[in-house]
This record gives C-alpha cells, structure tokens and sequence, in this order.
C-alpha cells in the first residue's frame, strides 16, 4: 500500500476518531500517536511503541498523559480519565495539529 493510500485513510478516518474522544480517551490517544507514528516514519507499530515514541515530541505534562494511557492500556493502572478530560481534550488537539501537518 502505498504512502499516499495510507494518508488518505488517517485523513478520512481522523475526524471521527476525535469525535470518539468521550468515554474512549486511552484508544484515541494512542492511537494518534500511532497515526503519527506512521505519518512521521512511514513505518506502522503498536500503539504501546507509538506512545513511547510520540512522548518525547511533547511537553511534560502531555508526556505524562500519554504514559498513563500506556499504563491503563497495560492494566497497570485504572484506566479512569473522570479527572483527566480537559488534558486529553488538549492532548488529541496537540497530536492531531501534528498529524494534519504531516496528511
């Protein structure tokens, strides 16, 4: 498949991810950062690898975030975000600036 197919399809597929953001916050997060993984490198690999990945193109506090969706994605933690909204909010805009930049 070629690059351009697979851009096409983040591109298509983007706006209703975010739009799911509410009550899925660990799947969307990681899940950008997967897209932006693929989008940067032209390469595909697990969402657990993409965070790791993505955390160190953002600011602490979004690299925390991230790390805890790695965490909840693991079952190391309780994948709760009841206090966390308003940071995932902020961190799907940030991660989906950077994937629009690159589509």
């Amino acid at each position: 498949m070629s690059s351009e197919h697979i851009k096409d399809a983040m591109r298509i597929l983007l706006p209703s991810l975010v739009e799911g953001l509410d009550g899925d916050e660990r799947n969307v997060l990681l899940t950008l950062a997967r897209m932006l993984y693929t989008a940067t490198t032209g390469r595909f690999t697990s969402k657990d690898q993409a965070a790791a990945w993505a955390k160190s193109l953002l600011s602490k506090a979004d690299a925390d975030l991230l790390s805890y969706a790695r965490l909840a994605y693991w079952g190391e933690v309780l994948d709760d975000w009841t206090d966390r909204g308003s940071q995932a909010v902020y961190l799907t805009d940030e991660l989906t600036r950077r994937l629009s930049a690159l589509l």
